[in-house]
């Protein structure tokens, strides 16, 4: 019926499309990161709501978790990527277009968080976006969208990845997986991974 009221007062042009979700299980609640801004602008936020329950969810929203103030050279806070490393701490990862890819470590407690923001690539308003960083072994991966989304059979989008042995980066060694066309498939974006016995199964918009 309502947007969380700090959305009026951060992102006052805001239309009611809410984008690019993540969700991840901290200290007994379900965390559901989701992007507040207006298409092609830097003038946005990544909030925060929780449940316990996502059968019967009842969620509590938390606010806001990072922003970013319509600068052409800061990194835009849309498309937040949850992480959990073998050592257990969670690191959310998230940008676009203007100021690259960042990433901090989140406080598992409050969902909010715990460190200042890390640039690890991109920048210069070059099309890279959507990012997702998982590890295998010594590595983390990197996983960024180049090119433009949303066009139909026109977007440009496709799929990169990097990687580095620290979280922080720098990552290197950039490859395609993901190309523009692949018979019927056309603009691959966003990519996600699930691990689950001994298996990599990724997801693709």
């Amino acid at each position: 019926a309502s947007y969380p009221s700090w959305i009026y007062n951060k992102i006052p042009n805001f239309s009611g499309s809410f984008w690019a979700p993540d969700i991840i299980h901290m200290g007994g609640y379900y965390y559901l990161y989701y992007s507040v801004s207006t298409f092609g602008s830097s003038n946005s936020a990544i909030g925060v709501a929780r449940t316990v329950s996502l059968t019967c969810p009842s969620w509590q929203d938390l606010g806001i978790v990072v922003q970013s103030y319509g600068g052409n050279n800061e990194i835009n806070a849309i498309d937040p990527a949850l992480y959990r490393d073998h050592d257990g701490k969670v690191y959310m990862s998230y940008g676009s277009f203007f100021g690259g890819i960042g990433i901090a470590e989140v406080n598992q407690s409050t969902g909010k968080l715990s460190t200042s923001v890390t640039h690890i690539y991109g920048g210069g308003h070059q099309d890279i976006e959507a990012p997702y960083i998982t590890r295998d072994g010594d590595y983390y991966y990197l996983f960024v969208n180049r090119g433009a989304c949303c066009n139909g059979a026109s977007s440009t989008y496709y799929v990169q990845v990097l990687r580095s042995t620290n979280i922080m980066g720098p990552y290197t060694g950039v490859r395609t997986i993901l190309p523009n066309s692949s018979g019927k498939y056309k603009g691959p974006g966003h990519i996600g991974v699930l691990k689950e016995n001994g298996c990599n199964y990724v997801s693709i918009h």
